[in-house]
């Protein structure tokens, strides 16, 4: 219970963190990995066996490499593959049953996708003028939404008519708005995704929306971002601002996918698949 009570602590913190700051703290995520083994060490000491502490350090290892992989190809950030190296720690990696660390990735991704969607909607809610004035065709987005009550009123027509039928309108009714969002999307983007900041607040990792020149340099991403040599040398120019990519806050990806993994109905349904 304790276990359970500390990572939770740390996943709200990260979140918090990640939703005000778009960065996870050093010490945080590394303090997530040293409390995972720390409570595997104990185990393992109470219980007179290497079991505990090798899952630990297992499920961490495993969790480090797949979240470096998205990592280098500038898909996460280094403070989210740290924090969930530090997640996997407590999870822990059983080999002969590894049913509840492959249950848990499988989540991360469920939950991202579905947080990924309502921030993007909200974020474009709030943005609304910017957004009009992005997309080229306001009657595109207008025939997405006509086509998808249309839909949805066909489908409760045939939920009394012809049932059998029912379940494929409405996956058309579910495909017309996420094509419409994915319209949207495509010509917002820059919109959404970018502001600006102050080059003394840029940190490793950050992504530029486009190359900076300063003098005869021009500064450019590299896979990861941004490096520490960079943004010293945008600190030592006559510039104060750049536009950075803002990307989604991926770390309540991670607290929401926890909490649906201590839900069992949950884990049994995706237990089946996995």
């Amino acid at each position: 219970m304790i276990q359970t009570i500390t990572l939770y602590a740390c996943l709200i913190l990260a979140s918090l963190e990640d939703l005000r700051r778009r960065e996870v703290p050093f010490l945080l995520s590394h303090a997530t990995i040293l409390l995972g083994l720390s409570y595997a060490a104990l185990q393992s000491y109470t219980t007179l066996t290497v079991t505990p502490i090798m899952h630990s350090v297992l499920g961490g290892i495993i969790a480090y490499a797949l979240g470096y992989a998205l990592y280098v190809t500038g898909q996460w950030g280094g403070g989210d593959v740290k924090l969930l190296t530090g997640i996997a720690t407590f999870i822990g990696f059983n080999p002969a049953s590894p049913h509840v660390f492959i249950t848990y990735f499988l989540l991360i991704f469920i939950a991202g996708s579905l947080y990924g969607l309502v921030w993007a909607i909200t974020t474009a809610i709030r943005n609304y003028d910017a957004v009009q004035d992005a997309v080229p065709s306001r009657r595109t987005v207008q025939a997405g939404a006509m086509l998808t009550g249309v839909l949805l009123v066909l489908a409760l027509i045939a939920w009394f008519v012809k049932p059998s039928i029912t379940p494929i309108i409405v996956s058309l009714a579910l495909l017309a708005p996420a094509t419409t969002i994915m319209y949207v999307f495509h010509y917002a983007s820059e919109v959404l995704e970018s502001k600006e900041k102050r080059v003394e607040n840029l940190v490793p990792g950050d992504w530029l929306r486009s190359p900076v020149t300063h003098g005869d340099q021009t500064i450019n991403n590299h896979n990861t971002g941004l490096s520490p040599d960079q943004i010293k040398s945008l600190k030592i120019s006559d510039i104060t601002t750049v536009t950075v990519q803002v990307g989604i806050p991926f770390v309540p990806s991670f607290l929401l996918a926890y909490l649906a993994l201590q839900t069992t109905p949950v884990v049994d349904i995706i237990g089946i698949l996995v």
